[in-house]
């Protein structure tokens, strides 16, 4: 199954500097450690990219991530997509704050080619206010789920 965006959580066990990128061991507990590479220069062949990588400060997020691989393989071997139906909500969005799981899931049901405008993000999310909306966008840009498109003043979720 081809996948365009996956988080992994995992302790980072090793990691080398090269001349052209990163190299992490990534330990996330599924067997042996994973080799993530970060590119310092993305002009390279096909390969996984880390985008953003974080240190965690809650650890309950180990936990629950380790339950949705228990939970998870069972299913995958069913269904290649048992896992997308598996979660009530968007799995995409668990560890954000209710206002960054509103402003995230508005911009994600935009259809528009060029992505959601910060005024319609204000019409429709009339109970946060303009100051709390800027602040879930720079996070979910910041965490790489949107970005801007057209202008500074139109996003687009990344995975969708």
């Amino acid at each position: 199954m081809e996948l365009n965006q996956v988080t992994l959580v995992g302790l980072i066990r090793e990691a080398k500097l090269t001349e052209t990128h990163l190299i992490y061991s990534l330990d996330d507990m599924t067997g042996p450690p994973l080799d993530v590479k970060q590119w310092l220069n993305l002009e390279h062949h096909r390969s996984m990219v880390a985008f953003n990588i974080r240190r965690l400060t809650d650890f309950n997020e180990i936990t629950s991530h380790m339950l949705e691989v228990v939970y998870a393989h069972p299913h995958s071997e069913r269904s290649p997509y048992s896992m997308i139906t598996s979660h009530a909500s968007d799995p995409a969005t668990i560890g954000f704050t209710d206002n960054q799981r509103q402003v995230y899931t508005c911009i994600k049901n935009c259809p528009l080619a060029e992505g959601i405008s910060m005024q319609c993000l204000r019409n429709s999310l009339k109970s946060l206010s303009s100051y709390d909306i800027r602040n879930c966008l720079q996070f979910l840009i910041n965490e790489g789920h949107i970005f801007s498109t057209i202008d500074d003043y139109h996003f687009k979720c990344t995975n969708g």
